[in-house]
């Protein structure tokens, strides 16, 4: 919130805040750079490092009858490991870096049922347990 006095202009610490916080993010970056480590985990799921236009892509095999092919923005680099399983991406913005990340989890959303998808390193979720066919007294043995 801006607020005039006396021809002075107040802005809210909030705002300071916010604007100092990005502004030592983006110098943070521009330094060290930020990095993230996506696993894929799953049967027949598989990346790819390609080039198409001149430009570098992911080329995600999800098991999907289309081909799915995400353009890598221009200050973001990546490395496969692990048997194409494991991808690091490396930025110098953080927050485009997160919308890629984002991005590429959205094309096959983990399962909590089976564990099956995309996950980030250190990330914590709950595995569901499932209904069992014994035990549920249902069945009728006669």
């Amino acid at each position: 919130m801006f607020l005039l006095s006396n021809s002075v202009l107040l802005i809210h610490k909030k705002y300071i805040r916010s604007f100092f916080s990005l502004l030592w993010m983006y110098l943070d970056g521009l330094s060290h750079g930020f990095k993230t480590t996506l696993y894929v985990k799953g049967k027949g799921l598989r990346l790819q490092l390609k080039t198409r236009k001149g430009k570098l892509c992911i080329y995600l095999k999800l098991g999907y009858s289309h081909k799915i092919f995400l353009h890598l923005p221009k200050n973001c680099w990546a490395k496969l490991f692990g048997r194409r399983r494991t991808i690091r991406i490396y930025s110098l913005n953080y927050i485009l870096l997160r919308n890629l990340i984002l991005k590429i989890r959205s094309f096959y959303p983990i399962g909590l049922y089976k564990v099956r998808g995309f996950f980030v390193e250190n990330e914590q979720f709950k595995i569901i347990e499932g209904k069992s066919r014994l035990g549920s007294g249902g069945s009728y043995y006669g």
